[in-house]
């Protein structure tokens, strides 16, 4: 019988075992959280970089990665200075069903936009806009924190950002 038991359920361990590592768009293991790119085509290559001259900087491209994202998702991203102090906040709606385009934020309408889908989860892009904007008008160099969080789930994420303006 423990013999029968084994046959049985060894596929569905290595099955689970699989899904748990499914590999991320750059190969490694997938992990929830969130990643930095000077780009969008920079966000498909080495993830890691968290140093950034604002000076320099368009757009800072903020990529968030998660499992299992409702279909439709309210997005809170929340940039707090080095002294602690939301700074910048941005909430925005993403969704894993194509089909859908329109949806509320505290009750008004705005564009749904799209997940991309990964091995192992969901990642959402976004370009936080950095020049000419409140973070070249009110520079506060130094270490910053960005958060995370998707509405009406447990999902909140944070990272760490250094912030410089000019060549340090």
């Amino acid at each position: 019988m423990n013999r029968l038991a084994t046959l049985l359920f060894l596929p569905l361990l290595l099955v689970v075992d699989a899904v748990g590592a499914a590999p991320d768009s750059r190969g490694g293991p997938f992990q929830e959280g969130i990643e930095f790119a000077a780009s969008a085509a920079a966000l498909e290559e080495a993830a890691g970089r968290t140093r950034f001259d604002f000076l320099a900087l368009g757009d800072l491209w903020v990529r968030v990665k998660v499992q299992n994202p409702p279909r439709l998702a309210a997005l809170t991203l929340t940039f707090s200075s080095p002294s602690g102090t939301p700074f910048y906040e941005a909430t925005l709606l993403y969704t894993s069903d194509p089909a859908l385009r329109n949806g509320r934020v505290n009750g008004v309408p705005a564009t749904v936009l799209q997940g991309k889908h990964v091995p192992g989860g969901w990642v959402f892009d976004y370009p936080v806009p950095v020049s000419g904007t409140v973070f070249q008008r009110y520079p506060k160099p130094g270490s910053w924190v960005v958060q995370a969080r998707i509405e009406s789930t447990e999902t909140s994420l944070s990272a760490p950002l250094e912030v410089s303006y000019g060549s340090p």
